[in-house]
C-alpha cells in the first residue's frame, strides 16, 4: 500500500514507481499512475455494506477477500449517511493486475449504477468479471455541488473457475446433482445449504443453482468456511468431498465421479429425468401461472373426471333418468365401450398426475388428488364389473 500526505483537492497527480537491485545493477520502471483528488469533502459516508449472490450473503466483518466464479450475478447494497446529498453513485470491478497508463492490453471492467431501494440504501446487481483474477470494487461518488470522490469496498474480490464435475477421463458431467453442506463452527456440525437456500422459482435458467451445465459447471458462490460437497449423477458412483475456502485460498474444487451403472442408477435415472422435465414445465409455466394456479387446473381437471363417472354410474342404475331425463338422454348416447375407453386413459392420465404431485409437491400436499384418484379407480372397476355381468346376462 502507498499512502499519499498533504495533497492539494482537485488536483491531478501522477507516480511511476522504480524497483532496482543494486547489487546485480538491474532496474525495473513500473507503470506510470494517475489519480484526481476530490474538490473537496462531499460529506457522504458509506458506513457499511454487504454482497450476496442468490440471498447468500458473502461479506462478513472479518472477510477481507470474497471467493466468487466469474459469470455470477452478485448484488451489493450500500448504507449511506447523508445521502440527501448525493446526486449519482456507480461502482465498477477493477483487476487488480491492469493498472496504470502504459498497460498494454486494456482493463476487465465491469460497471453499474447504484439506485436508492430504501432512504440512505443503495443497491445494484452486477455481473462478475469473465476473466479469473483479484479484483477491487471501486466507487464513485458526486454530490449536488459537483464534489466528487471514490471509495473503494473494504474487500476484494477472488474471480475462480466455478465448480466443476467430470468423469475420470476429465469429461465434463452435465445435470450432476449438488448438495452443498456447510460446516457451522457455532453449532459445530454440516448444514444443508440447499434447503437454506433454495434455487429462485424465478429463475429462467435450465440449469438451475446446484446442478451441472452441459460443461460441467455449477455456478454457486460461497462465503468462507468449510464445506462437503455430495455430488450425484446418472451412470455414476456418488462421491463426497470437503474442500476449504478462505482468504488465503479462493479456489473450487473439480470433482471427479467413476462411472458405474447399476438398478440402482437406472432408477435414478428415471428420478432424474422426472426431474428434469418438472423443472423445464415448471419454468415454462411460471411465467404465465403459478403453481398454486396450475394445481388447481389439475385439480379441476380430476374433480371434471370423478363428476363424469358419477353421473354416469348413477344414470346405469336408471336415477338420473328419472330425476332428469336430459341429462339421461346425453349419457345413453355414450355406448358402455366407449365410455370404459374414456374412462382408461382419463384413468391412467389421472395416475401420472398423482404420482408427478407425490414426487415434487409431498405426499400431504397430494392427499386429495390421491383421494379422487382412488374414488375414480373404484369407480371403474366397479362399473367394469357390473358391465361384463350385464354382458353375460
Amino acid at each position: 500500500e502507498i499512502e499519499f500526505e498533504n495533497l492539494t483537492p482537485d488536483t491531478v497527480y501522477c507516480f511511476q514507481i522504480t524497483a532496482s537491485n543494486v547489487l546485480l545493477g538491474q532496474e525495473i520502471i513500473g507503470d506510470i499512475f494517475t489519480f484526481h483528488t476530490a474538490r473537496e469533502d462531499i460529506g457522504v459516508r458509506i458506513h457499511a455494506t454487504s454482497t450476496l449472490w442468490q440471498n447468500i450473503r458473502l461479506n462478513s466483518r472479518s472477510v477481507k477477500n470474497l471467493g466468487v466464479p466469474r459469470d455470477v450475478p452478485v448484488v451489493i447494497t450500500l448504507d449511506i449517511d447523508n445521502a440527501e446529498k448525493l446526486s449519482h453513485l456507480d461502482g465498477e470491478f477493477v483487476n487488480r493486475s491492469v493498472l496504470g497508463l502504459t498497460t498494454i492490453h486494456s482493463p476487465n471492467v465491469q460497471k453499474v449504477n447504484f439506485i436508492e431501494i430504501a432512504p440512505g440504501v443503495f443497491s445494484a446487481e452486477i455481473m462478475t468479471p469473465y476473466l479469473v483474477d483479484q479484483y477491487y470494487f471501486n466507487l464513485k461518488i458526486k454530490n449536488d455541488f459537483g464534489g466528487y470522490t471514490t471509495r473503494v469496498l473494504p474487500y476484494s474480490f477472488q474471480v475462480a473457475d466455478p465448480i466443476k464435475v467430470v468423469d475420470q477421463n476429465g469429461k465434463p458431467i452435465e445435470n450432476a446433482h449438488l448438495k452443498i453442506e456447510r460446516f457451522e463452527e457455532s453449532r459445530k456440525k454440516f448444514v444443508v445449504l440447499n434447503d437454506a437456500f433454495p434455487q429462485s422459482p424465478l429463475a429462467k435458467s435450465f440449469f438451475q443453482p446446484y446442478y451441472s451445465d452441459e460443461k460441467g459447471y455449477v455456478f454457486v458462490a460461497l462465503p468462507i468456511g468449510n464445506y462437503r460437497i455430495t455430488a450425484t449423477a446418472i451412470g455414476y458412483e456418488q462421491l463426497s468431498q470437503e474442500f476449504y475456502l478462505g482468504d488465503d485460498f479462493m479456489k473450487f474444487p473439480e470433482i471427479s465421479l467413476r462411472s458405474h451403472f447399476s438398478i440402482a442408477t437406472a432408477i435414478e435415472y428415471i428420478s432424474f429425468a422426472a426431474l428434469t422435465a418438472y423443472e423445464v414445465l415448471v419454468g415454462d409455466i411460471s411465467s404465465y401461472f403459478s403453481t398454486s394456479l396450475l394445481q388447481v387446473v389439475l385439480l379441476l381437471y380430476e374433480a371434471f373426471m370423478l363428476a363424469f363417472v358419477i353421473l354416469y354410474g348413477i344414470e346405469k342404475f336408471g336415477i338420473l333418468s328419472k330425476l332428469h331425463s336430459k341429462v339421461g338422454l346425453l349419457f345413453a348416447k355414450f355406448s358402455d365401450e366407449l365410455f370404459h375407453s374414456i374412462l382408461g386413459v382419463w384413468s391412467i392420465s389421472n395416475v401420472f398426475i398423482t404420482i408427478f404431485l407425490i414426487l415434487f409437491r409431498g405426499f400431504q400436499q397430494s392427499m386429495l388428488f390421491i383421494l379422487i384418484t382412488a374414488v375414480v379407480a373404484l369407480l371403474d372397476i366397479y362399473l367394469y364389473i357390473v358391465h361384463e355381468k350385464s354382458k353375460k346376462n
